[in-house]
């Protein structure tokens, strides 16, 4: 156990652990900033927004029932008032299955648009790491607390992405 010890602090102390040079990389960044990313995304969008407007259609006419309802409530007899709830009812479940189906559509979609990309990025990715003596880089998802700016090769990823790919 002591030899163990022994080897992993003469590790963490060896003087190329210190020397390691890190770098950063924002691939959502890069996505929405290189040509190909933004055409998936406006392509993406466009699917969206024609799912969108069906919905908006099938919300309309679920607000239609509701309105319809609560005016003739007031005439209807207990029978009818559950009969109307649970033609309502079954509506809401129709529309809320279709949003859940829509989403899935979405995002396999988009999984399928941004795979090639994202597997053409990584090549770039090592190419420009390689380029700049990176002996490792972490992908950021989020602004970390902090990290040197020189490190972040996100922009030059894209500019290699667009020169190579246009």
């Amino acid at each position: 156990m002591k030899n163990l010890i022994t080897i992993i602090m003469a590790f963490c102390l060896s003087t190329s652990v210190f020397a390691l040079k890190i770098g950063k990389v924002d691939v959502r960044k890069i996505m929405t900033s290189i040509k190909q990313g933004k055409q998936t995304q406006a392509n993406l969008k466009k699917e969206f927004e024609a799912k969108q407007k069906l919905l908006k259609k099938d919300e309309a006419k679920l607000k239609k029932m509701r309105s319809a309802y609560e005016k003739q409530s007031l005439v209807m007899n207990d029978k009818a008032k559950a009969k109307k709830q649970m033609e309502m009812q079954k509506t809401f479940e129709v529309y809320r299955q279709k949003r859940e189906q829509y989403q899935v559509e979405i995002d396999k979609k988009e999984r399928k648009l941004k795979e090639p990309l994202l597997k053409r990025l990584k090549a770039i990715i090592d190419g420009v790491s390689k380029g700049e003596g990176l002996d490792m880089v972490f992908e950021v998802a989020a602004s970390p607390v902090y990290v040197k700016s020189e490190l972040d090769i996100s922009d030059k990823v894209i500019k290699a992405y667009d020169k190579k790919h246009k």
